[in-house]
């Protein structure tokens, strides 16, 4: 892993390129091979910050190279309206309801980096403080451009509408003949590649 990019290198002898598939769909990376003496199948779950439009794939000897270039995560900030969202919403869509007693819609400030929420707010009476910080995990196909926010009697409602799954159509990449000489040899840097389930299948 590099300040750009995480390096995946992969072991696969007897595969040339053009016995070798590599495809990316729903943030995993498909490796696939076969040839008359040998096979091969991996699936790696790929990190969330990459540019699955930038990725790349070399091979040469017998070892795959794919880079996978980081993105920049952009910031979206919600608006937090007063009284429960009141955009048409579908059964599908992921709801997130937060009891926040004492907390004004107006004093609350919600970020998604990273597909992370971050809920931060502070409304000061001259009884007492109410304070509230929270960081929530979202799933992956989360449209966040949809995603609206309100809060209605102490309670605050994000609605999160799913991506259409246009995002996920298999992405095919072009595998290129030739390497640089890998720092890893059939291994994946943990920090790469996090809870990634592998398989592999000879013949």
């Amino acid at each position: 892993e590099t300040a750009d990019a995480y390096e995946l290198d992969l072991a696969l002898p007897g595969l040339r390129p053009d016995d070798l598939k590599v495809t990316l769909e729903d943030g995993v990376l498909a490796v696939e091979g076969q040839t008359k003496h040998t096979s091969a199948s991996h699936r790696l779950r790929a990190p969330r910050d990459i540019d699955a439009d930038a990725v790349e794939a070399a091979s040469a000897n017998g070892i795959l190279t794919i880079t996978l270039p980081k993105r920049s995560p952009p910031k979206h900030e919600l608006t937090v309206a007063e009284g429960a969202p009141t955009t048409s919403t579908s059964e599908d869509d992921y709801r997130l309801e937060l009891p926040l007693p004492g907390m004004r819609p107006s004093d609350l400030t919600l970020i998604v980096e990273d597909s992370v929420l971050s809920i931060e707010g502070e409304t000061k009476t001259d009884r007492r403080n109410f304070a509230v910080s929270r960081r929530h995990r979202l799933p992956a196909d989360v449209d966040i451009g949809a995603t609206v926010a309100g809060a209605e009697n102490g309670i605050l409602t994000v609605v999160l509408p799913k991506s259409k799954g246009s995002n996920f159509v298999p992405q095919a990449i072009q595998i290129k003949e030739g390497s640089s000489q890998p720092k890893h040899v059939g291994a994946v840097a943990e920090a790469a590649l996090k809870d990634a389930p592998a398989a592999a299948a000879g013949a």
